[in-house]
């Protein structure tokens, strides 16, 4: 039975398990230890610990013991919510104290975590976006390269084709190289962020401004026209 009683990483609790077998074994520090495979109630699966073995000390006896653990720190990919999400610390064999709950009477998790909503990926909030794989993200990269790509071969050849038809004229300053980047660049912008029409409008405007400075050229009131007179005649 469960209460109220809230445990995480640290907290010090009692629980009653079997233990199967007990063998020694060497900690980090090459210290003499038992290791001790045991059922435990928070686990369908026996899980083992290890103590310090003190010298003389004789092993652990097969069978029921009451212990004292601390809960360890949360196993990778788990929310946390239960006791085998945990990893525990064996603290004392055949305890006798009454100082700590029993594990089975507490609720685990942290005061800020909650239970996973259904509908939400593991790891997202609720509402927020799905989160993509590598290989999602690969595609969408590739994707928009392309796109980019293909958007510069575009402007690029409609820019040089303005260039080659007289539409765009150099002034003394700029090279052909650079007025065809030019509008090039700008040719992209407006592919990308807008529509196709957009990038269509930019080069006919092109076009007409083209001819609109003929036009105006050929109507120029201050265009001199030369015009031969007429020769003089003598009467005689």
């Amino acid at each position: 039975m469960t209460t109220n009683a809230l445990a995480t990483t640290g907290t010090q609790v009692v629980a009653d398990i079997t233990v199967e077998s007990c063998a020694p074994a060497s900690g980090r520090q090459g210290n003499a230890q038992w290791q001790i495979t045991a059922d435990v109630p928070w686990s369908k699966y026996p899980e083992r610990f290890w103590i310090d073995a003190v010298a003389g000390s004789i092993p652990i006896a097969q069978g029921v013991h009451h212990c004292a653990f601390s809960v360890g720190t949360q196993k990778p990919n788990t929310t946390g919510q239960v006791a085998f999400h945990y990893r525990f610390r064996l603290e004392h064999v055949d305890y006798v104290g009454g100082a700590y709950p029993d594990v089975m009477s507490l609720t685990f998790g942290s005061s800020t975590s909650s239970p996973a909503q259904p509908g939400n990926a593991p790891g997202s909030a609720p509402g927020s976006a799905p989160v993509r794989n590598d290989r999602e993200i690969a595609i969408i990269r590739q994707s928009c390269m392309k796109a980019v790509m293909d958007a510069k071969v575009t402007a690029y050849n409609n820019a040089t084709k303005l260039v080659a038809d007289g539409h765009l004229i150099p002034d003394d300053d700029v090279s052909i190289a650079e007025l065809i980047m030019l509008h090039a660049e700008g040719m992209v912008t407006n592919i990308l962020l807008g529509s196709t029409p957009t990038w269509v409008d930019y080069m006919v405007s092109i076009i007409n401004e083209t001819h609109l400075q003929a036009s105006e050229e050929d109507s120029d009131p201050t265009t001199t026209l030369f015009v031969s007179e007429p020769e003089e005649t003598t009467n005689g």
